[in-house]
């Protein structure tokens, strides 16, 4: 399962997860955002986003008016919601790596500057790895 660019745009985790957890994927790719990604206390750093720019956000029945709050979880967060819907972060890429080895690799400006984190995780409960039911 991918879930590319959203997890920054919502504050409705449960839903995803649960949504997420009911196709059975044994895999999940989460790229986001990672400003606050190392901090080591779980966080989820609230905006305000702009339902004009549908990039962003979008209108539906949580919006008010031409915002939508959104959250950009950290790791810490991501890992504790990850054991909450029985998968396991497995792994951060190395865009570091990956951009030294690749120089011609064109997007990857974000990667460059460590505004991006691509995480992998597993199913855990599949695996007898969760550590939540």
């Amino acid at each position: 399962m991918l879930c590319l660019g959203f997890l920054y745009h919502t504050l409705r985790y449960n839903e995803l997860l649960s949504g997420i957890r009911k196709t059975n994927a044994r895999h999940l790719i989460i790229d986001t955002q990672s400003r606050v990604m190392m901090q080591p206390e779980p966080a989820v750093p609230l905006f305000h986003e702009r339902v004009e720019n549908q990039s962003a956000a979008v209108v539906d029945e949580y919006s008010y008016r031409s915002s939508v709050l959104s959250g950009r979880p950290n790791l810490a967060a991501i890992r504790m919601m990850m054991d909450a819907y029985g998968y396991r972060v497995e792994r951060l890429s190395d865009w570091a790596g990956i951009l030294r080895d690749n120089p011609d690799l064109n997007g990857g400006r974000d990667y460059a500057r460590q505004g991006r984190a691509t995480i992998r995780c597993v199913d855990a409960v599949d695996r007898g790895l969760a550590s939540v039911p």
